[in-house]
Parts: C-alpha cells; structure tokens; sequence
C-alpha cells in the first residue's frame, strides 16, 4: 500500500529534486546532473546516444559513466508505474482470493503458496498485463 501510494501520488518533479538532494548530496550515492563526470571527454558522435556511442567506441569508461547517470532518473520516473502496477496487482488479487474456484483449491487441502502462485496470480494477472501495456 505505502509504495503504491508513495508512487501514485508524490510528482514526479518533486520527487527527483529529493532524490538528488538526498541521493547525490547527502549520501553520495549516484553522480550529479549531467551525462557524463565532469571532465570527461564523451566516445565519438555517432548517435547522440552516450552508452550507444560508448559500446560502439569500445569506450567503456564512458559507458559506466553513462549508465550510472542513468539510474537515479530512471529509479525516480518508474516510481509512478511501479505505484499504478503495485495496485492494480493487490487489487486484481484481492478481488480473485475472493472466488469459488479458491475457496475450492483450498478444500482440497493445496498449500496456500501453490494456490495463491498457480490458480490465483494467473488470473489477477490479466488487467496487470494490460496496465504495463499501457505504460
């Protein structure tokens, strides 16, 4: 509930300007603003793509530089799908633990984590397909 929560209601702008604060200059976990470390000379032009490029130049320093550049956007703009799927997972789910067909599978005496894996996530899982679709 709280990451769904968190997820779907904080903006986005928002909470890219904590993370930074929190991530970069507190904790000093991820690197700053920017594409690359600051003096870094970037691999050739050929897409305008830092880690394409970089893999294409064989330039590996750049493209570790690249990709942790990456990661702090890419943890803050996934927060809000990951919020939308949490809860339309927990929902689908909530509401497919309530059918016969489960009360049933329990009758019949099957563990509860082969019940809820096997006969119940398959079913919640259609309207989860098609919200990641979606997004």
């Amino acid at each position: 509930r709280t990451i769904s929560l968190v997820g779907v209601s904080l903006p986005v702008f928002w909470l890219a300007l904590v993370a930074l604060q929190v991530f970069y200059a507190r904790l000093g976990w991820f690197p700053g603003p920017g594409r690359l470390e600051i003096g870094m000379e970037g691999p050739p032009r050929v897409t305008g793509l830092i880690t394409v490029d970089a893999v294409l130049a064989g330039d590996w320093a750049s493209l570790r530089s690249g990709l942790s550049h990456l990661m702090l956007p890419a943890l803050v703009l996934s927060t809000f799908t990951t919020g939308l799927v949490t809860r339309v997972t927990r929902s689908s789910m909530l509401e497919v633990l309530g059918l016969e067909y489960i009360r049933t599978a329990y009758a019949k005496g099957l563990q509860e984590r082969l019940v809820v894996l096997r006969h119940a996530l398959r079913n919640a899982l259609i309207p989860v397909i098609t919200v990641v679709g979606l997004s």
